[in-house]
């Protein structure tokens, strides 16, 4: 807008941010019509004959102030409506809103803003969920309106406009259109979103919504967005989970916005009253243009010359009325530049439960937007199934690496976690990895890779447990050490079969227990030694059997007991051998049979010889019978009494000699 001023010099500082309004007076009112903004531009020109200067100032609205600031950040749980009043009102004064918007919108539960102006970020919000703005005019203000309904708009104040051609060039009296020219337009016959949410991961989420427009001959063409376009529940819900109902309403809404330019009309007019967002009645010799027609675009031409010469027009763009309008998706959302860094924050599953959060979730903050938290976050895994695979989750404080699915800002991942000077790593040398977890007393994995020196290492912090489900094979070149500090268990539920190629050596501190079900066997290829510092105690439920195959030998070094409770059977192949060092006493409990093969020999000083009843000495036919009652009978063939000295015969009653021939020397 260019003015002149007898000033000299205007200051940008008194200039620039300025509140300007421009009347428009229709003819035959003297109620004028507005246009308010605030000043962006001064420019100086030259001065004038009459000694003024020419200045030039653009005005814009309040609103575009937004498009020279610009931050990095999140919004939680927030509506689009309610993040643009957020932003706009931190612009104060500077851009008063109003909202006329009939619906309830969803609540986004997490929407971020990134490298974008606020003007582009509001404007790409406003126009994904299908809202459109206009600015209402007073004299000393102008108010952004959001609409997304007919309702949403007002009606201008001329009313009913008549196309009048001539009205121009004559300059006929009132408000006219001066010339109309309607346009058709081709767009893609449907609009289809496609989207994927982990939470169904075997469902494609698709929306497809077919067009109302009629043409003839054109190809099926459809306009197709897959992934980013839908909108996930609110808050208050767990889960990623997108909102169906919605998201069919935002398709919807995108078709309409393709549909808003299809079929529209433009043309100039000397109406001041005309704004973007307001509404006339055309009345058109053609019948079929005769309609209710929204304002969507204007431009304003006036101009008010020194010499009273003042003249006004306007070109304008407008859709019928009854047509539903949606701002235009040009507005893309700006994909991330690359993987963003970030801080773990929380954990979304708790220590103690495995089954809190199955998908390993976690809250992070990136270092540009430190008053807010992302939103559950996916873990990137390098193993991942259906109740298997593997799960490593950050921990909270760890620097993190997130990327964006697609490049879209709202659909962050964690792909990685990495080292810093506050979160320095495991203090490995050059040739050792691994695995270190963050507890008291960590579980480590590490496998070193030096040459002559390699190694896997592993630690377990507590327990150590593990289940082999079929065969387990080792095999260990060199030599095997284990220590266990305390107790160990083995339970072997079939055989066991162990190999010991040298010796073997086994040291017991306290006590030994072997339990056998069955049978035992031992076999010693050579020596078996058997020492036992104080007692040996072997019991044998029924039968004991002995074999050596050479000598036999036992030293008891103080006293033998041996009790057998049955028989006792002792088999000698060749000699046997009983040395007594002093006394020997046999007690026999009922008969006792000795039987020699050849000869029997007994040698002492003294044999005393004692029976209680009868004793009797038989060989073959000569026998020696002695009786308890003092009968003494010897028997035998021929019997020779032969004395070197003297033979006695003595008896208290008779002695009978009696024989064939009985000879006395």
């Amino acid at each position: 807008m260019g003015f002149q001023s007898t000033a000299e010099t205007l200051l940008s500082q008194d200039v620039i941010g300025q509140k300007v309004s421009v009347a428009i007076h229709p003819q035959g009112s003297s109620q004028p019509h507005y246009i308010h903004g605030r000043v962006n531009q001064l420019s100086l020109r030259d001065v004038t004959d009459n000694g003024t200067r020419d200045y030039e100032v653009s005005l814009v609205p309040g609103f575009w102030f937004l498009s020279q600031a610009g931050t990095n950040r999140i919004f939680e749980n927030k509506s689009a409506v309610e993040i643009v009043e957020e932003v706009i009102k931190s612009y104060g004064a500077f851009c008063p809103i109003e909202l006329k918007v009939s619906k309830q919108y969803l609540q986004r539960e997490y929407c971020v803003q990134f490298n974008e102006s606020d003007l582009a970020f509001v404007q790409r919000l406003l126009a994904e969920d299908g809202i459109n703005y206009y600015f209402t005019h007073t004299e000393t203000d102008h108010t952004l309106v959001l609409a997304d309904a007919p309702g949403s708009f007002a009606d201008c104040p001329e009313g009913t406009v008549v196309i009048e051609g001539r009205a121009r060039d004559v300059g006929a009296e009132g408000v006219f259109i001066f010339d109309w020219r309607r346009t058709l337009r081709y767009h893609p016959q449907a609009c289809e979103q496609i989207d994927y949410n982990q939470d169904t991961p075997k469902n494609y989420y698709k929306q497809h919504i077919p067009t109302t427009s009629k043409f003839s001959q054109v190809p099926t063409v459809n306009c197709v967005q897959r992934y980013g376009g839908y909108n996930f529940k609110d808050g208050s819900n767990s889960c990623h989970d997108f909102e169906p109902d919605y998201n069919k309403l935002l398709t919807a809404h995108w078709m309409e916005s393709m549909e808003s330019g299809y079929n529209m009309a433009e043309g100039n007019s000397n109406c001041t009253g005309f704004r973007s967002g307001a509404r006339f009645e055309l009345q058109h010799s053609i019948a079929s243009e005769c309609d209710k027609y929204l304002l969507t675009r204007i431009s304003h031409q006036a101009t008010n010359s020194t010499g009273g010469l003042e003249r006004y027009q306007n070109r304008f763009q407008c859709v019928a009325a009854s047509v539903p309008v949606r701002p235009s998706r040009e507005q893309v959302k700006r994909q991330m530049p690359g993987p963003q860094m970030a801080k773990v924050m929380e954990l979304c599953s708790s220590a103690s439960s495995g089954d809190a959060d199955p998908q390993r979730m976690i809250r992070v903050q990136f270092p540009w937007d430190s008053d807010h938290n992302s939103c559950k976050l996916r873990v990137l895994q390098g193993y991942a199934g259906s109740g298997w695979g593997a799960s490593f989750v950050p921990r909270e404080g760890q620097e993190v690496l997130v990327d964006f699915i697609n490049g879209d800002p709202d659909r962050p991942i964690v792909v990685g976690a990495m080292y810093n000077k506050d979160n320095p790593g495991p203090k490995y040398t050059t040739t050792q990895s691994g695995w270190l977890t963050q507890s008291g007393n960590a579980n480590e994995l590490r496998f070193d890779d030096k040459g002559g020196a390699e190694e896997v290492y592993l630690k377990a912090g507590k327990d150590w447990n593990y289940v082999v489900a079929n065969n387990e094979t080792g095999a260990v070149s060199n030599d095997q050490s284990l220590t266990v500090s305390n107790m160990r268990s083995m339970n072997v539920g079939a055989d066991e079969t162990k190999s010991v190629g040298s010796n073997q050596s086994l040291t017991v501190g306290g006590n030994q227990t072997l339990s056998v079900g069955q049978n035992q066997s031992n076999t010693i290829a050579s020596s078996k030694t058997e020492t036992i510092a104080v007692n040996f105690a072997e019991t044998v439920g029924v039968a004991k059997e002995l074999t050596i195959g050479g000598a036999y030998q036992v030293t008891v070094g103080a006293a033998m007991n041996e009790t057998v409770a049955a028989v006792k059977a002792e088999e000698v192949g060749a000699s046997r051998f009983l040395v007594v060092g002093k006394s020997m006493s046999e007690d026999i409990g009922k008969d006792r049979s000795l039987n020699v093969g050849d000869t029997s020999s007994h040698s002492a000083k003294k044999i005393q010889i004692s029976a209680e009843d009868e004793l009797t000495i038989k060989v073959g036919k000569a026998s020696l019978t002695m009786k308890k009652d003092g009968t003494i009978i010897l028997s035998g063939k021929d019997l020779t009494l032969n004395g070197s000295g003297k033979i006695g015969v003595k008896a208290s009653k008779d002695v009978i000699v009696k024989g064939k021939k009985v000879s006395l020397n």
